[in-house]
This record gives C-alpha cells, sequence and structure tokens, in this order.
C-alpha cells in the first residue's frame, strides 16, 4: 500500500474531507491533496501526527524510511 492510499483510507475511514484533516495536521487542503495524489509525501512532523491517529507507518514502503527513522 502506498503513501497516498493510506492517506486517502485514514481521511474517508473517519469521513473526514481535505479540508478537515489539513486543519488538523496544520498544513493546506492542497498539501493533502498532493499527498493523495502521490505528487509528494508528508514531511516528518505529519507523519508523526498522522501515526497518533494509529496510523500503522510500517504498511507502506514510502513511509518505511521516515517510521525508522523517526524511531532512532
Amino acid at each position: 500500500m502506498e503513501t497516498k492510499d493510506v492517506i486517502l483510507e485514514l481521511r474517508t475511514k473517519r469521513g473526514l474531507s481535505q479540508d478537515d484533516l489539513a486543519e488538523k495536521v496544520m498544513v493546506t487542503r492542497q498539501a493533502v491533496s498532493r499527498w493523495e495524489n502521490g505528487e509528494t509525501v508528508p514531511n516528518t512532523d505529519t507523519l508523526k501526527l498522522l501515526s497518533s491517529w494509529n496510523v500503522n507507518l510500517a504498511e507502506t514502503d514510502a513511509l518505511e524510511f521516515w517510521r525508522i527513522w523517526i524511531l532512532f
């Protein structure tokens, strides 16, 4: 599962709009859109916020590096 798929699933399972998620993780709606389109990935601080929602960061190849980096 790619980063973009995890973020989209996270958002839709919680019934959030892109604006809602953006507000919760303190970014713009456009940033959320870019994540979900696979254009970019969240930065480390945002990944930490998303992981606090019980997102398994190890589920995606793109996030595996960040998960390891955060642990060290």
